[in-house]
């Protein structure tokens, strides 16, 4: 079983075998180990972080916490076998000699005892070598040491003697003793950590912190069940998490780089969830346990934090899983539908909603998001005002949630719910955002250069209005008239045969076409709809029966349209069976009836 704790360097240095025996730790670099190879860019980094940490803390209680050492008990029972974290143990003994520090813990090798010997002549005589490289690179740091120190603003005694107190007694390591005798699975876990295939996270450090504090409640078989049903249900946790559909709806494309999904309870229970420094949410965990340390019975209290601290993880996890899987499955999926509206549009972080959450009750947290979310659209009666030019956040907004409502509407269940990973897996999407689509194009009057795109527009044409001799178009509200298009189109499609297209006679025609299908309500909500930013590239303010054609065509592709831009393309708004190469008047004040009536609804 693994040991894992904080430990100051004084704490590092010096074993306490029992209350009158104590000794300085030894430990072992073995001969699986590359040599010493930090640079002045790491040994600077090094002591400006901890020169740093003393000048700007507010808290004199704080702790400067460098990254563990991963360690076990060597072979003769005394000294420690250094798995992990060489460089920096070997930089800490160089600074320390350099300031004359006593008590420092030791340092051999086990396959190069002269390093041990160069290393002391070093801080005694300052005398350099480089006939090999690892000697090069030690008389590189501690040269690069000597220079530091002269460089600061203090004085060099009063630098070494503040740089001293702050190494020994205000920077901690996290010490994680594997407890293995066996060199073989020593030398994979070392492989393991320096390929980076098992990075030791937040999440391995505090399972082997929760695990490693058991002991103090439970023993023998009784230990090794409890352990088991913790892993058993750690494992259903991160399996969980790491499903697609539901990691996509709770984390946006703000969200940490989490090794282990689990990481994000972590994260939301110690309220670190825009920290990225390594080991603070660790750090956090490790205090909770430890807060009762120094008690007569603290090794039984830290057992009890441990029992309390994976609770408060099982908790986290039934409340932001109870968001995406709501209990009652004939209900409508309410709560999911306003959480993925939320984050989805980065309205609420997933920290403040799962605040909230901890403390209210399903119907007032329901409340709550609804409440939340009317802040973000405008009042029914304000719909009409809005516009691509003007608000076209405030249009994306509205859309959204008309399709989020939509779903709702009709949703049982898993059943058509809104895909909030698929909408989430756009914005992650490199290139790739949400925009706004008009449904009837904007009327450009730039022409086409291009001779290759020329011909790729009138293919797009005659493959969309095939068979089409007449578009019925408005006069107004009430009337439409027939506009042959027979003309155009022979002349299109002759001009596709030719081997040399005239440009001009060509754009005259695309803007004879264009005019047909030209709506004077170009940006109002009612001519607008949500599409990615690639696929309203593809259109390419492309016609009405174009754009329809290649919605069909990227929906068939298994590509992501949001169900109400299906619908206005498809005409599932309009009431009566009228021609789909045309979107009209009639079917515009349809398609912003429905939407008004669904926002309105959620409104009142």
């Amino acid at each position: 079983m693994s040991k894992i704790g904080l430990c100051t360097i004084s704490e590092l240095s010096v074993e306490k075998f029992n209350s009158s025996h104590t000794e300085i730790r030894k430990f072992e670099i073995p001969s699986y180990q590359r040599g010493y190879r930090w640079t002045d860019i790491q040994v600077n980094a090094l002591l400006n972080d901890v020169y740093n940490f003393h000048e700007s803390r507010t808290d004199a209680q704080a702790k400067y916490c460098l990254q563990p050492i991963v360690v076990t008990r060597a072979v003769d029972g005394v000294s420690w076998e250094v798995i992990d974290g060489q460089q920096r143990l070997t930089t800490l003994w160089l600074i320390l000699n350099y300031l004359n520090e006593e008590d420092i813990f030791n340092l051999s090798f086990e396959s190069r005892k002269d390093i041990t010997k160069f290393m002391n002549e070093l801080v005694s005589t300052q005398e350099y070598h480089h006939d090999t490289p690892e000697l090069h690179f030690l008389s590189e740091a501690y040269r690069c040491i000597n220079a530091w120190f002269k460089k600061q603003k203090e004085t060099v005694r009063g630098i070494k003697r503040l740089m001293g107190n702050t190494l020994i007694n205000e920077v901690n390591i996290i010490w994680y003793d594997i407890e293995s005798s066996d060199r073989k699975k020593n030398i994979t876990v070392f492989n393991n950590l320096n390929d980076g295939k098992i990075p030791l996270t937040d999440a391995e450090l505090v399972k082997a912190l929760i695990l490693s504090k058991l002991k103090g409640k439970y023993e023998g078989r009784e230990l090794e069940m409890r352990k088991a049903e913790i892993m058993a249900s750690w494992c259903k946790m991160e399996s969980e998490l790491r499903r697609p559909d539901k990691w996509n709806f709770l984390v946006g494309a703000d969200k940490k780089d989490y090794s282990s999904r689990i990481e994000l309870l972590f994260d939301l229970i110690a309220e670190n969830l825009t920290d990225k420094d390594n080991y603070t949410t660790f750090l956090w965990f490790e205090r909770q346990i430890a807060e009762n340390k120094g008690k007569d019975d603290h090794i039984r209290l830290e057992a009890e934090n441990a029992e309390s601290i994976w609770k408060l993880i099982e908790n986290a996890f039934a409340i932001v899983n109870s968001w995406f899987c709501e209990s009652d499955a004939t209900a409508q999926p309410v709560i999911y539908h306003y959480v993925g509206y939320l984050l989805a549009r980065n309205h609420k972080k997933i920290d403040e909603l799962f605040r909230k959450a901890s403390t209210m009750g399903k119907k007032e947290f329901t409340d709550y998001l609804k409440r939340a979310i009317k802040e973000t659209i405008p009042a029914g009666d304000k719909l009409d005002e809005l516009s691509y030019e003007k608000n076209p956040s405030d249009v994306q907004n509205v859309l959204l949630l008309f399709n989020v409502l939509t779903c709702l509407e009709i949703a049982k269940g898993p059943y058509n719910r809104f895909p909030f990973d698929r909408y989430r897996e756009i914005m992650l999407e490199k290139g790739n955002s949400w925009s706004l689509e008009h449904v009837h194009a904007q009327n450009s009057d730039d022409p086409i250069k291009n001779e290759e795109a020329a011909r790729s527009w009138i293919n797009d044409v005659l493959l969309a209005l095939k068979g089409v001799d007449t578009i019925y178009i408005d006069i107004d509200e009430e009337q439409a008239e027939a506009q042959s298009i027979t003309q155009i189109m022979k002349e299109l499609s002759a001009m596709s045969e030719f081997s040399n297209i005239d440009m001009e006679k060509f754009n005259g025609l695309r803007m004879n076409l264009q005019d047909i299908f030209y709506s004077k309500s170009i940006h109002d909500l009612c001519n607008l709809a949500l599409i990615s930013k690639k696929d309203n590239s593809a259109l390419n303010k492309s016609i009405f029966p174009v754009k329809r054609a290649k919605i069909i065509a990227l929906e068939k592709a298994g590509k992501f349209i949001p169900p109400c831009t299906k619908n206005v393309f498809f005409k599932f708004y309009s009431h009566s069976a009228n021609q789909p190469y045309y979107w009209s008047i009639e079917d515009q004040a349809n398609y912003f009836n429905e939407l008004k009536r669904v926002i309105k609804q959620f409104l009142a």
